[in-house]
């Protein structure tokens, strides 16, 4: 009994592993049909780039009323290439590498005397890029000091 099914076990695998016959006509061979077939695009699909982080701007408190016809307002604004301080009577302008931390711009403004100055601060944040992704490039504006209350400035007069 044992000889005869290593017998079969034998036949069985021999015919597992061979090849069927070819069809002995070329009637019988039949041709495949040709598939359309998705081809890849040359151009990636480009990946969207993460939000960035808002950079600050930040105004000290401004001293007022004042008698002095000088005064320095000190801004803290991230990634800061330019500062700008309107008074409504003159504009001061500063370049540079600033910060919100480390390193604040300090812009000097002149006071007309007897006169309410109304201040608008901008900073120009640096544009960046990281890879494909461009970040900063814009300007920052404010009317008030990081305690929200208004940027303004009353010479009392010498």
């Amino acid at each position: 009994m044992k000889k005869f099914l290593v017998i079969l076990l034998a036949i069985f695998l021999i015919s597992c592993t061979t090849q069927p016959d070819p069809p002995e006509t070329d009637d019988q061979i039949e041709t495949p049909t040709p598939t359309q077939q998705a081809t890849a695009t040359s151009t990636p699909t480009p990946f969207p780039c993460p939000a960035a982080t808002p950079e600050p701007l930040w105004v000290e408190p401004v001293q007022s009323p004042t008698n002095l016809l000088t005064q320095t307002i000190v801004i803290k604004a991230g990634n800061s290439e330019r500062v700008e301080v309107d008074t409504g009577f003159d504009s001061y302008s500063m370049s540079g590498n600033f910060d919100s931390f480390n390193n604040p711009a300090e812009v000097e403004i002149t006071l007309m005397a007897g006169q309410t100055h109304q201040l608008t601060v901008s900073s120009r944040v640096k544009e960046v890029m990281q890879g494909d992704c461009s970040y900063g490039g814009y300007t920052l504006s404010t009317t008030f000091d990081r305690n929200g209350d208004p940027l303004e400035i009353i010479q009392e007069g010498e």
